[in-house]
């Protein structure tokens, strides 16, 4: 066994969580600006973001982003929705983390990459979506079709993905964008009784009950809580109003709270990082 003086640099496996409209994807310019090279599976409306900014610092760092959109389409059929086609979105993703190859575009195996490159997947909770779709089809199913059995089959890929990103085999770097899942306790009484039951919600403000919890959005509440564990490193992106709530400040904050855990693999990370250079500041702080 080696002595973990002689073990090689370790790619970052980088968890970035946030609300929606928080600059989770837009804040990739920075690797890009900066040369790392980033492979791309966009799951998620958010490209076009990421290249304005890349476009208004260096057009030239374009180059270094190679982004295949991800998504499968459902059609109207009289009454009902059904899918246009089978549904790939998750099975090419798969495919494309084994040979990164679009129509004549190859960049060949992720698993021959470098600390040079950042396999990003944005996000994690559209990807979570196509799974379900997977899942859907292997069963000859429309999108109102669902029941457990789906769930499950979809959950269980899902994880098998973060699996195959976190492996030790896989030494570039990647980064998995989550929106949030807010896990809620509304307390009812009843005859002076209390009752407390939970229930989830995609924003904080949406609604006055109590936070509980909160975790990356995924599929299904079963889910949610174990993705944390695939990840050394988990952030957060979000925003603050300064000058007398006139000014919103977007950041990286790395501090976990009662409500949302985050970890970080150095030792002492600060606090509060800048959106606009924040992740290229947080991978060299890993050594990345």
């Amino acid at each position: 066994m080696p002595l973990l003086s002689e073990t090689e640099k370790l790619p970052v496996k980088l968890l970035i969580l946030g609300d929606s409209g928080t600059g989770k994807s837009g804040s990739l310019a920075s690797l890009a600006l900066a040369g790392y090279k980033l492979r791309i599976l966009a799951y998620d409306d958010g490209l076009s973001v990421l290249a304005a900014h890349i476009r208004k610092a260096d057009p030239a760092a374009l180059a270094n982003v190679s982004a295949i959109t991800l998504a499968d389409t459902i059609k109207q059929v009289g009454t009902n929705q059904v899918f246009a086609g089978q549904p790939t979105a998750f099975s090419r993703g798969l495919a494309l983390c084994d040979n990164w190859k679009d129509g004549e575009h190859d960049l060949g195996k992720p698993s021959e990459w470098g600390t040079d490159t950042v396999l990003v997947i944005d996000s994690l909770t559209r990807m979570s979506q196509a799974a379900f779709n997977f899942a859907l089809a292997l069963n000859n199913s429309g999108p109102f079709d669902a029941n457990m059995t789906h769930y499950n089959v979809a959950q269980q890929l899902i994880e098998r993905f973060l699996q195959k990103l976190v492996a030790g085999n896989l030494r570039c770097n990647v980064i998995v964008i989550a929106h949030i899942s807010y896990w809620f306790e509304a307390t009812t009484t009843v005859k002076k009784m209390e009752t407390t039951t939970m229930r989830t919600a995609a924003s904080a403000d949406a609604t006055a009950d109590t936070i509980s919890k909160a975790f990356p959005m995924a599929l299904g509440r079963a889910l949610s809580p174990r993705i944390m564990a695939y990840f050394n490193d988990a952030i957060l992106a979000t925003k603050k109003f300064t000058g007398n709530g006139t000014k919103e400040v977007r950041y990286f904050s790395t501090r976990p709270t009662t409500q949302l855990d985050l970890k970080s693999s150095i030792v002492e990370p600060p606090a509060e990082l800048s959106l606009t250079t924040g992740l290229l500041d947080y991978f060299r702080l890993c050594g990345g």
